[in-house]
């Protein structure tokens, strides 16, 4: 198990900050498609609208997981 104190070196990390930038500009784009897709595009097929939303909402996860959300992931109890 990786404690806390690693996982916010890691977190802080400028590769790392780079990459969760890119998750959320990829979490925006989606984002976009989708508007433009529906509101602009009036396409209403529910099923790209909802991978779309899915794909948003993934990245952001992402970007969002904090270090007792991992420790939950692997079962392990938070120190």
């Amino acid at each position: 198990m990786i404690d806390k104190e690693a996982f916010d070196t890691w977190r802080d990390n400028p590769v790392t900050q780079w990459v969760l930038g890119a998750c959320k500009i990829a979490a925006d784009d989606a984002f976009q498609m989708w508007v433009n897709k529906s509101w602009h595009g009036g396409d209403a097929n529910w099923q790209s609208l909802i991978e779309l939303r899915a794909r948003a909402d993934t990245y952001l996860d992402i970007v969002n997981m904090d270090y007792s959300d991992i420790t939950k992931a692997y079962g392990e109890e938070n120190e």
